[in-house]
């Protein structure tokens, strides 16, 4: 109801809530990855920023399957944001992905060590 029907109120509404859940996303502690941990400085920001964007991308799918939900009680939404955050950290806890990012920061650094 908020954001209604006139664009360019919803993107003002938009750009603060936005500002408003990177702060938020912000002051979580995650128990990050080793391999994150310790990276220089220039890895650990571009996780954090692409953390935040991940977190805000989940909000906002949230939020527009909440405007389409008609079943009673918005069961539906309370079932979507459930599963789609249980896979979320199933996906960050999956030592498979974990060996794909650790590759893929190896491969990073030799293709820059080399250049």
């Amino acid at each position: 109801m908020i954001l209604g029907n006139d664009k360019l109120h919803a993107a003002k509404i938009s750009d603060q809530l936005k500002e408003t859940h990177r702060n938020f996303i912000k002051t979580l502690d995650f128990n990050d990855w080793s391999i994150i941990k310790e990276s220089k400085d220039d890895v650990k920001n571009f996780h954090d920023k692409a953390r935040e964007e991940a977190f805000w991308l989940h909000l906002v799918s949230a939020i527009e399957f909440w405007k389409k939900d008609t079943s009673p009680s918005f069961e539906k939404t309370d079932i979507f944001i459930e599963k789609t955050i249980d896979t979320g950290f199933e996906l960050m806890d999956n030592e498979p992905l974990r060996k794909v990012v650790d590759l893929g920061k190896f491969l990073f650094k030799e293709k820059f060590r080399k250049s």
